[in-house]
């Protein structure tokens, strides 16, 4: 089976060396996370937008390698972009009108999540194409004679997930933002 097949390319995003590394975006984050609650100290909030705004960084630095503040408005849609995919699939799951893929296409919330579904693969898709590029030139840095004396950059759940494709003359895409696309749900529905 094809699950079969991801789960053992994907093994080695969850290694020891691995989670230590996103142990590492844990502890950076959640501290700038403890300083913005500093800075809020005897103040009465609502904490729920700080607590997502962390997770979204976590999220974006150890699956995508990015940082979520370097580009806020364009993550903010992603993320959105998302919410609104995973709202309508839900109304989907509770409506016997909306359960039918002939009567769905019908109405207007069909094109509102393909809408959202093409802008989720579209940022994807920039995201790896981004992160191929920079893959490609810290394969360039490790060959040459200026290379880091052993140490090794940083890896991603993305650059795991892109290694395994490196030989392939063409990236399957639609496999890639699949696999990002269900972990990225899976993680801002919670």
């Amino acid at each position: 089976p094809i699950w079969r097949k991801n789960r053992k390319a994907l093994q080695s995003a969850f290694q020891y060396k691995m989670l230590e590394e996103f142990n590492r975006v844990f502890n950076e984050v959640g501290n700038k996370l403890v300083q913005r609650f500093e800075e809020i100290l005897g103040r009465q909030v609502d904490v729920c937008p700080y607590v997502n705004h962390t997770t979204m960084d976590i999220i974006y630095e150890s699956i995508l390698g990015l940082d979520f503040d370097e580009n806020p408005e364009e993550n903010l849609k992603f993320s959105n972009n998302i919410y609104k995919y995973m709202d309508i699939s839900t109304e989907r799951m509770f409506s016997i009108i909306k359960r039918s893929d002939s009567l769905f296409q019908l109405l207007p919330d069909h094109k509102r999540q393909q809408v959202c579904l093409q802008e989720i693969r579209s940022f994807t898709t920039c995201v790896v194409n981004k992160r191929m590029e920079e893959m490609k030139y810290r394969r360039d840095d490790e060959n040459s004679d200026d290379a880091d004396l052993g140490i090794k950059k940083k890896s991603t759940f993305l650059d795991i997930l892109l290694e395994r494709f490196k030989n392939e003359k063409e990236l399957p895409y639609d496999y890639i933002n699949e696999e990002l696309s269900t972990i990225l749900t899976a993680v801002n529905i919670n």
